[in-house]
C-alpha cells in the first residue's frame, strides 16, 4: 500500500536499520524508530503511524507485548510482533494484545510485505466494522420501537432508549435478574408462541393515564457455532406505543358512530318537523278564523301552540346533531366580541361562587358562523360546567388563532392544512368518568335525572360545531375538572338566504286578494293545513306534492301563478331542481323555499338560481302571510 507509515520498534540498531532500508525498498515510509517501550508510545503518539512493527524483547520496563496493547488501546494503531522466541508462553501473551501479524526473525522481504499488506487489510476491515457498528447503535438507539434482546435465561443483554422505556413502564425486573413479566403477561407465554407476525396489546392499567403496548417476540441465534454443535439461541422482543393510534382510533369510531346516529335521528326528525309544522298551522289558522273561542279553549290552544314550538325547539337541536343545516344564515363572527356579550348572560345565569375567565390571543379569531347557534352550544357547555360544580368553581374560555401545516399535525384526520380557530371551555368540575367520557356527545345519554335534562345538550353542541365545518373533542380528569377543545376553520361566508317577515297590522291592511300561488309539499297534513291558511287570505292556491307536478300545473296557468312555495325534500323531482327549472322561464315567479333542513350543497345550489326568499319550517302564520304579502307588492299583478 503505498504512502504507508511504519514505525519501527527494535533495540539493536543495525537490525532496525536494515527493517527501515527494507521498508523503504518495498514502498513503505518508516517514520522512526524505537528502542523503549516509552520512547514507541510517544513517537506513535506523534507520528501516528498506520502501523507498527513490534519486537517483543525490547529495552526499558515494558515489554513489545505490553507495549502494543498500550497503544492499540489508547491510539488504535495495530502492531505486528517481530521476534525471534516461538516458545508457547510467549506466543500466547501475544495473542492477548490481539496482533495483526507474527514474523519470525530472520524473515524475508516478501514475508515482510505479506505481514504489512495482510496486517493493513485486517486493520481496514476492522475500522469499516466498527463504523458500520456505530451506525446500526445509532440507528437502533433512533428506532421509535423499543429492541430487547434476551438470552436463553430471558436476562436482558441489550435494548435501545425506547426498549429502556418500554421496561421502565410495564416491566418488574430486578438487577441482574431475568425477565419475567410485560405488563400482564409471562416472559414465558410470549416466546412460547412467538411469531413474526403476531402481536399482543399490553397495557399499563392506568385508569387515568392507560398506556398501550403491542409486543411481538421472535427466536434469534445470538452467536455462531461449528456444524453440529448446539447454537445459543436467544429472543429479539420488539415493543411499540400505540396509545395515540387507539386514541384516534377510538375517536373516529366515536365520531363514526355518531355521525351514524346523526343522519338516523335527523331523518326521523325531518317527519317530526312536518307533524309539528302541520299541528302550529292548523291551531293558528283556527285561532284566525275562529273570533268566538271560549277563553278556556284559547288557553287551551295557546298550550298546544307552547308545547309544539318546544317539540320544535328539540327537533331543530336533533337536526344541529345530525349536521343538517338549518334555515340559518352566517357570517364573519368575532369570537371575542361574541363571549363578551356571552358573559353578559352568564352574568345572570351563573351563581356568583362561580369565577368566569377569558384569555384571547393577539390576533382577532373570526370565523364563518351562525351567532345566534354558536351562542347556544358555547351556553350549553357553561351549563353543563355550572352543574359540575355546585360549590362553586372557574370556568376559562381560551381562543387562539393557530396554523397547521401538515396533516400529520392535525388534532383530527378530517381536518385540512390551514389556519383553524381553536376555542376552549375549560372548569374545575367534578369532572367526567372514563365509563361516561365516550358516550357525552351521544343524544339522550344522560347522568342527570329525567326532570333535570333530556341528554341533548351536549348533541346539540357537537352537531353545531360539526355544522360550521369544526371538530370538538373532550378532556377532562376525574375530580380535576373537564375541558372542551373546538376547532373552526376560518372560511368566507356562504351565501344565505333570509326570511322576509312584516307585522300583522301591515298584513292585515296590504293583503293582495285573488292572486294566485303555487304550493309544493310532499307532506299531505301540512299542505292541506298551509292551504287552507293561504285561502282564508284570499289567494288562490294550487297544490303538488312534488316537483314535476307543479310544473305540469305551471304549464297550464303559466300566467296566473306567479309566487311557489315550495319544500326542498321531496320525492320524484326536489325543490333545487324545481327552482333551476322555474327560473329559467323567461317570466319567471318568485319563488319562496319552505324547509326544516337542507344540506348545504342545497342550500347553495338555490342561492346561485336565484331565490331570495326562505322561510322556516315549522312555519308560523304570521311569517307565512308576511312573506307572501311582501312579495306580491313587489310582483306586478297580472292583469
Amino acid at each position: 500500500m503505498p504512502n504507508t507509515r511504519i514505525l519501527v520498534v527494535e533495540d539493536e540498531a543495525v537490525v532496525a536499520l536494515d527493517i527501515q532500508n527494507r521498508l523503504r525498498r518495498l514502498g513503505y515510509t518508516p517514520v522512526g524508530r524505537a528502542s523503549s517501550g516509552v520512547e514507541a508510545i510517544a513517537l506513535a503518539e506523534q507520528h501516528l503511524p498506520d502501523i507498527i512493527l513490534m519486537d517483543i524483547r525490547i529495552q526499558g520496563s515494558m515489554d513489545g507485548i505490553e507495549t502494543a496493547h498500550a497503544i492499540k488501546q489508547s491510539l488504535g494503531i495495530p502492531a505486528i510482533y517481530l521476534t525471534a522466541h516461538t516458545d508457547d508462553q510467549t506466543i500466547e501473551r501475544a495473542k492477548t494484545s490481539d496482533p495483526y501479524g507474527y514474523l519470525t526473525k530472520p524473515f524475508e522481504e516478501h514475508e515482510l510485505r505479506i505481514a504489512i499488506e495482510i496486517g493493513l487489510h485486517k486493520h481496514s476491515m476492522e475500522q469499516r466494522l466498527r463504523q458500520q457498528a456505530t451506525q446500526l447503535e445509532q440507528i437502533l438507539q433512533a428506532v421509535p420501537a423499543g429492541i430487547l434482546l434476551l438470552d436463553e435465561s430471558l436476562h436482558v443483554v441489550r435494548s435501545n432508549f425506547a426498549g429502556n422505556d418500554c421496561l421502565n413502564i410495564l416491566a418488574d425486573i430486578t438487577p441482574d435478574g431475568p425477565l419475567q413479566k410485560l405488563g400482564n403477561y409471562a416472559i414465558s407465554d410470549l416466546v412460547s408462541s412467538s411469531s413474526s407476525t403476531f402481536w399482543r396489546e399490553i397495557s399499563t392499567g392506568d385508569r387515568h393515564n392507560d398506556r398501550v403496548f403491542e409486543v411481538n417476540a421472535r427466536p434469534v441465534i445470538l452467536d455462531s457455532k461449528p456444524q453440529g454443535a448446539d447454537s445459543s439461541q436467544g429472543w429479539l422482543v420488539v415493543t411499540r406505543e400505540v396509545t395515540d393510534h387507539r386514541n384516534i382510533q377510538r375517536r373516529v369510531q366515536q365520531q363514526e358512530r355518531l355521525a351514524a346516529i346523526g343522519q338516523l335521528a335527523a331523518g326521523i326528525a325531518h317527519d317530526f318537523n312536518n307533524l309539528i309544522a302541520s299541528i302550529n298551522m292548523a291551531v293558528e289558522a283556527v285561532q284566525l278564523s275562529e273570533r268566538n273561542l271560549s277563553d278556556k279553549t284559547n288557553k287551551r290552544l295557546s298550550l298546544i301552540l307552547d308545547e309544539s314550538r318546544r317539540a320544535a325547539q328539540m327537533i331543530r337541536q336533533i337536526m344541529d346533531f345530525g349536521k343538517q343545516k338549518s334555515s340559518t344564515d352566517k357570517s364573519a363572527v368575532k369570537l371575542k366580541t361574541l363571549l363578551q356579550e356571552l358573559r353578559l348572560i352568564l352574568d345572570h345565569t351563573l351563581p356568583e361562587n362561580i369565577l368566569i375567565e377569558m384569555s384571547f390571543d393577539r390576533e382577532e379569531a373570526t370565523i364563518d358562523a351562525n351567532a345566534t347557534q354558536l351562542t347556544q352550544a358555547l351556553l350549553n357547555l357553561c351549563l353543563n360546567s355550572r352543574d359540575a360544580m355546585p360549590n362553586g368553581g372557574r370556568i376559562l374560555f381560551d381562543v387562539a388563532t393557530t396554523h397547521f401545516a401538515y396533516h400529520a399535525e392535525m388534532p383530527h384526520p378530517d381536518m385540512e392544512p390551514g389556519w383553524w380557530v381553536v376555542v376552549r371551555v375549560c372548569d374545575t368540575g367534578a369532572g367526567i368518568s372514563l365509563d361516561v367520557l365516550p358516550h357525552v356527545f351521544e343524544p339522550f345519554f344522560t347522568t342527570k335525572s329525567p326532570t333535570q335534562g333530556t341528554g341533548l345538550g351536549l348533541a346539540q353542541v357537537y352537531g353545531i360545531v360539526q355544522q360550521h365545518g369544526g371538530h370538538i373533542e373532550v378532556e377532562s380528569e376525574y375530580g380535576v375538572g373537564t375541558t372542551f377543545t373546538m376547532y373552526f376553520p376560518s372560511r368566507a361566508p356562504e351565501p344565505s338566504l333570509l326570511p322576509t317577515t312584516s307585522s300583522p297590522q301591515q298584513l292585515q291592511t296590504a293583503l293582495v286578494p285573488a292572486s294566485s300561488i303555487m304550493l309544493v309539499e310532499d307532506n299531505h297534513s301540512l299542505r292541506e293545513t298551509l292551504r287552507e291558511v293561504l285561502e282564508m287570505l284570499d289567494y288562490v292556491v294550487y297544490t303538488a306534492e312534488n316537483g314535476r307536478e307543479a310544473l305540469d300545473i305551471m304549464r297550464d296557468h303559466p300566467q296566473e301563478i306567479r309566487l311557489v312555495i315550495t319544500d326542498l325534500i321531496m320525492p320524484i323531482m326536489g325543490g333545487v331542481e324545481l327552482c333551476q327549472e322555474l327560473l329559467k322561464r323567461e317570466q319567471a315567479p318568485t319563488i319562496i323555499v319552505m324547509s326544516g333542513y337542507s344540506p348545504d350543497e342545497d342550500i347553495m345550489k338555490v342561492t346561485a338560481s336565484g331565490v331570495k326568499h326562505w322561510m322556516s319550517k315549522p312555519v308560523a302564520v304570521e311569517t307565512l302571510c308576511s312573506a307572501v304579502m311582501e312579495v306580491f307588492n313587489q310582483v306586478p299583478q297580472a292583469v
